[in-house]
């Protein structure tokens, strides 16, 4: 499994570790890619002004420290689009990805890739 490691990267290197993941794997292999990502047609900046949007309603913390994470996420994060992802999956040699749980946020997602 991959568990939201893969954001950071661009989409060019998420290529590159989806290409080594793969090379590591026995044919019918699976990885299980859980990350945040965004909608199809979605840029970055709006992806970004969502997830602001969406701290508001985090109750547990104080505004000083929700502004940290926006930092954090806005400085650090680089989620693919979904379809996007799955075309580089299969540039990196997975055969097929199915999307097995989308959050009700619409960002975090669990993908399902196999060789």
């Amino acid at each position: 499994s991959c568990l939201f490691v893969l954001h950071p990267l661009s989409d060019p290197h998420k290529q590159q570790a989806l290409t080594a993941l793969r090379a590591c794997m026995a044919p019918g292999g699976s990885l299980l890619v859980a990350d945040v990502f965004r909608r199809d047609g979605e840029d970055r900046e709006e992806y970004l002004a969502r997830y602001r949007a969406r701290t508001l309603d985090w109750v547990g913390l104080e505004k000083e420290e929700r502004e940290i994470v926006l930092e954090h996420v806005c400085s650090s994060d680089y989620p693919s689009e979904r379809r996007e992802f799955v075309a580089l999956a299969g540039r990196a040699g997975w055969k097929t990805a199915r999307w097995l749980w989308g959050g009700r946020h619409e960002a975090e997602a669990v993908l399902l890739l196999q060789f």
